[in-house]
C-alpha cells in the first residue's frame, strides 16, 4: 500500500509538473511565433503606377521601444510620349486647272507676210443682234475675196477652242463668210456663216499632228464683194 501511495504520489507530482511546465512554456512559444512572423511581414501597395514597399517591425510584449519604423518607398513614374504624326507620303502633284483662258489674254504672234487682201484680226467690240459685245476678235472685210487672219502660241497646253461666231450688225445683207481654225498648220474646223443667221457656237479641238498644238491660227474668208464684219465672240481655249 505504501508503494502504491508512493507511485500515486509520484504520478500525481509528475502530472502536476508536466501541466505546470506546459503552462509556463506556452506564452514564450506564442511570442516567438508572433515575433518571427511579424519580423518578416511586408506591406506592398500599388497606387496610380507607383509602388510603395513598407517594412513593419513588431514589438513583442515587454520589449523596449524600438527605433521609429523605417519605410522604404520605391516610386515608378510613367512618362507619356506623344506619337509621331503619320507620314503623309510623297506629295501629290497639283491638279491641272480645267478652267479656260480667254484667247484675248494671249499676245498675238502676228503674220509676217500678208497678202494684199489680208488683214489681221484685232481685239475690239461690236454690236451683234442689237447687243454690244466687248470681248471679240474681228475686223472689216470690204475687198472682194478678202480675209482676216491671226496666230497665237498655245505652248502645247490647250486642246480645245470654244467661241461664238457671227457677223456684226453693220455687215451687208446676204454676205457670206467662213470661219477657219488650224492647229500647227492643219485645218481642224471650218464653219460657214450667212448674215441674218443665228449666232453659231463652235467647239473645236486644237490638236495637231503631234498632239496639243503649239500654234493656233484663226482665219475668216469671203468670196463676195459685200461688206462684212465677222467676229469671234469670247474665244476661249481650255486644257
Amino acid at each position: 500500500m505504501a508503494l502504491r501511495s508512493s507511485e500515486t504520489e509520484s504520478s500525481g507530482q509528475g502530472g502536476e509538473g508536466q501541466s505546470q511546465s506546459k503552462k509556463q512554456r506556452d506564452p514564450a512559444v506564442k511570442a516567438a511565433i508572433i515575433a518571427a512572423s511579424a519580423t518578416s511581414a511586408a506591406a506592398i501597395l500599388t497606387v496610380g503606377g507607383s509602388v510603395f514597399v513598407g517594412l513593419l517591425q513588431y514589438q513583442g510584449p515587454g520589449s523596449k521601444p524600438g527605433p521609429t519604423p523605417t519605410v522604404t518607398v520605391t516610386v515608378t513614374q510613367t512618362k507619356t510620349v506623344a506619337a509621331d504624326p503619320p507620314d503623309p507620303g510623297p506629295m501629290s502633284p497639283s491638279p491641272v486647272s480645267t478652267r479656260g483662258k480667254s484667247l484675248l489674254e494671249f499676245t498675238p504672234l502676228g503674220v509676217s507676210e500678208l497678202d494684199f487682201d489680208q488683214r489681221e484680226l484685232s481685239r475690239g467690240s461690236a454690236f451683234v443682234n442689237g447687243v454690244e459685245e466687248h470681248v471679240v476678235l474681228g475686223g472689216e472685210l470690204k475687198v472682194c475675196g478678202a480675209s482676216l487672219i491671226q496666230e497665237y502660241n498655245l505652248g502645247r497646253v490647250y486642246r480645245q477652242l470654244n467661241a461664238v461666231v457671227g457677223l456684226a450688225d453693220s455687215s451687208a445683207t446676204g454676205t457670206e463668210v467662213e470661219f477657219i481654225v488650224s492647229a500647227d498648220g492643219k485645218e481642224v474646223g471650218r464653219y460657214p456663216f450667212e448674215m441674218g443667221a443665228p449666232l453659231r457656237s463652235i467647239n473645236v479641238p486644237t490638236v495637231g499632228k503631234y498632239g496639243k498644238a503649239s500654234r493656233l491660227t484663226l482665219k475668216v474668208v469671203k468670196d463676195d464683194c459685200k461688206d462684212a464684219y465677222p467676229v469671234w465672240i469670247k474665244p476661249t481655249v481650255s486644257p
